[in-house]
């Protein structure tokens, strides 16, 4: 309600894609999970809010949890969240996420995919959009994920908090609210670049906000959950199915992959053109961020090389 946020949590379909490379899920910006249909599930759940809950004992924090009767949202009893749940139907109307935060950072997100593409296009100037899609793998798409969750303002989640009528104001403040101050809740930019527009339309088919509509199918859990009362026998068949068929999309998508052919030479040679591209460009932001990853990148190659100097000293002896 304050505004403050939790890291994302990313379901994928793979326990370690091609695209992570050598990277630990551990040290991406979201939490990482993955099952054979990238679905929320039950035991996720429970495991995820008992993560928050041990996270605001360790602050000393006791916090509400607004949650809807989503099959997966397990009624669990824990020490510093307390979970409530709305009545049914009433999603839409009392759910702050759906007022205005989720479409802020999907339009967020779908920016940055679109500038993909076009610069892809750039680059390549044979390849059509939709193959440029199917490219993009999963560990762009969290961190693009990642950096439009972070743009969202604190007073873009404080409008949709106080638009459901959660609100730290006194009842008759609230009421003089009206629907019409509201409806703009999300911080959505109107100036987007006119390729970005008609990219979406040619890509998409539709205009670059309705994209905020494009996936509302798309299924994110079982809203069929197991028939426990069926034969011991079916059940187990199905479980069994379904570990097969994780199983086979582990096999398919985590292989190790290759040495990278990129030396240190290339890196430094990489980021002493970027570096001269933000001079020349004038862009501070830009420079700040390359002179960083120099830094990072100076840093790592030293150790790297203490440690070699280390092995072959031990072989020596």
């Amino acid at each position: 309600m304050t505004g403050e946020k939790l890291r994302p949590l990313v379901i994928g379909k793979s326990r370690k894609p091609r695209c992570f490379g050598q990277m630990s899920t551990d040290s991406l910006p979201v939490r990482y999970e993955a099952n054979s249909k990238a679905w929320m599930l039950t035991p996720l759940m429970e495991d995820w809010l008992k993560e928050l809950d041990r996270t605001m004992r360790a602050k000393n924090r006791k916090i509400l949890l607004l949650l809807d009767n989503a099959p997966v949202h397990p009624k669990v009893t824990l020490e510093n969240v307390k979970l409530q749940f709305f009545p049914a139907n009433t999603t839409s109307a009392l759910q702050p996420m759906d007022v205005g935060i989720i479409q802020t950072v999907k339009l967020k997100y779908r920016q940055r995919q679109l500038q993909h593409v076009l610069l892809e296009m750039e680059k390549q100037p044979t390849k059509l959009g939709p193959e440029i899609l199917r490219d993009i793998t999963i560990l762009q798409a969290i961190y693009w994920i990642n950096a439009a969750w972070q743009e969202v303002r604190a007073d873009t989640i404080q409008k949709c908090f106080a638009k459901c009528g959660f609100t730290e104001a006194s009842v008759s403040d609230v009421c003089v609210v009206n629907d019409s101050e509201c409806d703009t809740v999300f911080d959505i930019e109107d100036d987007y670049p006119l390729a970005v527009l008609k990219l979406s339309s040619e890509l998409f088919g539709c205009e670059f906000k309705e994209l905020l509509d494009i996936d509302n199918q798309f299924s994110t859990c079982d809203n069929n959950l197991q028939d426990w009362d069926r034969p011991a026998t079916e059940i187990l068949r199905d479980l069994s199915d379904c570990r097969a068929d994780e199983c086979e999309s582990d096999n398919e998508q985590e292989d190790v992959p290759a040495e990278s052919s990129v030396s240190s030479t290339d890196v430094a040679q990489y980021l002493e053109k970027i570096r001269q591209y933000a001079l020349c460009k004038n862009q501070p932001a830009m420079l700040d961020k390359v002179m960083d990853l120099e830094d990072l990148f100076t840093r790592l190659k030293v150790e790297m090389t203490d440690k070699q100097t280390k092995i072959s000293d031990f072989f020596k002896k």
